[in-house]
């Protein structure tokens, strides 16, 4: 166990039993609070915007219950929509201080709220539910690792790669039976990618086979083998057809 000024924390990824306390009131910005609970000075030059999602922010990453866990996400809903990625994010870790019974429940409103953002905004709150999946029950893994695939592909294929490259991470998390369809999942949405951006998440998948049955583990590498080999010729062949035409326009 580690102590800190906020209290009593686990050293351990795993959640920490809390007893839900009283939500406390918003304050205005102006307030004493604003200056107790930044994590940085606030100065006069800030817009209001930046002041309330600063002091949102520090809210989130103090989350230890399920009533301050939606009493900040209420509160990160109340900011423009082009302000929430970074309190949204922060709340995102912080399902892994959740005790079991809600943080699914939890963890599903944050993928809600990451749908109203506009979608340049919505890379860095998935991307800390992806490493928050192994946190919940065993039984609600499969449909928290589909919701946030789902979301990736909503993405322009540009910026899928290094989330892809996060859940491949993760697949040996899911139940045995649920992980070669999250495999073949991700290969697939691989395959979709622009080619220079395939080899992170493919990497990624790759070091999850051994986790797979074992029956499906030679299918599974030999598609990886193949994936990658074309992956090679193409990336090679482009970068001799830029250098033919250099020299023809030299």
């Amino acid at each position: 166990m580690e102590n800190n000024r906020f209290g009593s924390r686990s050293a351990s990824p795993t959640r920490h039993s809390t007893v839900d306390e009283p939500a406390l009131p918003r304050a205005p910005f102006y307030s004493n609070r604003s200056a107790r609970n930044s994590p940085q000075p606030l100065r006069s030059t800030l817009t209001w915007e930046e002041r309330e999602t600063r002091i949102t922010t520090n809210d989130a990453l103090h989350v230890t219950t399920l009533v301050r866990f939606d009493a900040v996400l209420a509160s990160i809903q109340a900011l423009p929509r082009t302000f929430r990625c970074e309190p949204l994010t922060t709340l995102a870790k912080r399902i892994s201080y959740l005790p079991d019974s809600g943080s699914p429940a939890r963890f599903d409103s944050v993928v809600v709220a990451i749908r109203d953002l506009p979608i340049e905004y919505g890379s860095e709150p998935l991307a800390a539910l992806a490493y928050q999946i192994h946190v919940l029950p065993g039984a609600e893994r499969e449909a928290r690792f589909d919701g946030v695939f789902w979301a990736i592909g909503k993405l322009p294929a540009e910026r899928r790669s290094w989330l892809l490259e996060a859940l491949g991470i993760r697949i040996f998390h899911l139940p045995v039976a649920a992980r070669k369809r999250g495999f073949d999942s991700l290969f697939k949405a691989i395959g979709e990618l622009p080619v220079e951006h395939r080899s992170g998440p493919l990497s990624a998948l790759a070091d999850g086979i051994a986790n797979l049955a074992k029956a499906a583990q030679s299918e599974a590498q030999a598609a990886v083998d193949a994936m990658r080999s074309a992956v090679v010729d193409d990336l090679l062949g482009a970068r001799l057809g830029r250098k033919s035409a250099a020299m023809r326009a030299a």
